[in-house]
């Protein structure tokens, strides 16, 4: 079975509470789909917590709503897959009791991951993991930068930036270039208690 045969393979993530991932290339390994998934859905936690200056936001009902912005260097069914499995996560709202101070165990169950986060500033966090895979056609480097901002107690605004640097002989079979790379804007919004 080739890459370009099977570029896209179907999996779920044990950590993904029951969530599809599609993958984009068919040697992915667990390492790799966990690095899809932190970008919508799992990764790895660290647990800092906000100051008291910071916005608090209040618990309730959160919806998540996500935009892809740009994209370039991908091929299109690879894009269609991301873009899919992004846009599939900003379905329902799920209920968030936040800790006083903020955490990012709390921005965790906000965007539905368990992704690493660093308190950049008041109000701001980043968050950022990075995979590399070597396949026997190449090594496969991907890294994923994420930040959020606190605008209100009922809202955040969040940006993701993805990039996917895949072998040559890789990137030939599935038509992308050496570097996918998509930038993603998601906004979220406290609905009610």
């Amino acid at each position: 079975m080739t890459v370009a045969e099977h570029h896209t393979t179907h999996a779920t993530h044990p950590a993904s509470r029951g969530k599809t991932i599609w993958l984009v290339m068919h040697m992915c390994n667990a390492g790799t789909r966990a690095l899809f998934a932190a970008a919508f859905g799992i990764s790895t936690a660290s647990v800092t917590t906000a100051q008291t200056a910071d916005i608090q936001p209040q618990d309730g009902q959160w919806q998540s709503i996500v935009t892809v912005e740009q994209a370039s260097g991908c091929s299109p069914d690879m894009q269609a897959e991301i873009e899919a499995e992004a846009l599939s996560n900003q379905g329902g709202a799920r209920f968030v009791t936040f800790s006083r101070p903020l955490s990012s165990a709390d921005l965790n169950t906000l965007v539905d991951t368990e992704m690493r986060w660093w308190r950049m500033d008041t109000n701001q966090w980043n968050g950022g993991i990075r995979e590399t895979e070597q396949t026997f056609m190449g090594r496969i480097e991907s890294r994923i930068d994420t930040a959020l901002r606190v605008s209100s107690a009922q809202q955040m605004m969040q940006t993701v930036q993805l990039q996917i640097a895949l072998p040559p002989l890789i990137a030939k079979q599935i038509g992308s270039t050496e570097l996918c790379q998509m930038s993603l804007r998601i906004q979220h919004d406290r609905l009610g208690d």
